[in-house]
């Protein structure tokens, strides 16, 4: 579901005084080869990271995984249109990865270098069906169903968010008007 918050606000939600736990950039031209990757060798950085991601989540997301991490998960798909929309598949730019953690939650960021989009307008050509699937669109899909993940942008849309309240019934108070 999407949010209507900002990078400060998600992290007040995570309790008193959240941790910055997980701190990675990747760069994916500098990505060793994963020779066990399902992946186009173009995308070994994804696999390598998504594993990592996995395995740093678990304590808290392991029985959300699959909703996370692999085809259509939300980790998955963010940082995969970092890399295709946000660099334009530019190898050599980097990709940042911050997990913060609270009493209350986590909240996971990804972001990247590019200019950015207007994801308010975006929702909308979802929301309308209108010109949205040229570019596959999986992702917003996942993005907007999920309804234990909250998810936003920030940074004119180079930053995507993805938090997790502990108390799962607690995130629908930050929905975004749209799905109200």
């Amino acid at each position: 579901m999407f949010l209507s918050l900002t990078f400060a606000q998600a992290l007040s939600t995570l309790g008193e005084e959240p941790q910055l736990i997980f701190d990675e950039t990747i760069v994916p031209k500098t990505a060793p080869c994963a020779s066990h990757s399902c992946y186009l060798p173009e995308y070994d950085w994804l696999f390598l990271l998504e594993r990592k991601l996995a395995r740093f989540l678990d304590p808290w997301l392991k029985k959300h995984r699959k909703q996370l991490i692999g085809s259509s998960g939300l980790i998955s798909e963010a940082l995969s249109n970092a890399y295709c929309h946000g660099h334009k598949r530019q190898a050599k730019l980097p990709i940042g990865v911050n997990i913060y953690q609270g009493n209350q939650g986590i909240l996971l960021r990804i972001y990247d270098t590019g200019k950015g989009f207007d994801y308010g307008e975006m929702l909308a050509k979802y929301l309308n069906k209108k010109n949205y699937f040229y570019n596959a669109g999986n992702g917003m899909k996942s993005m907007y169903e999920t309804d234990i993940f909250g998810v936003f942008y920030d940074d004119n849309g180079s930053s995507f968010h993805l938090l997790y309240l502990f108390d799962e019934s607690l995130i629908a108070q930050y929905l975004r008007p749209e799905r109200c």
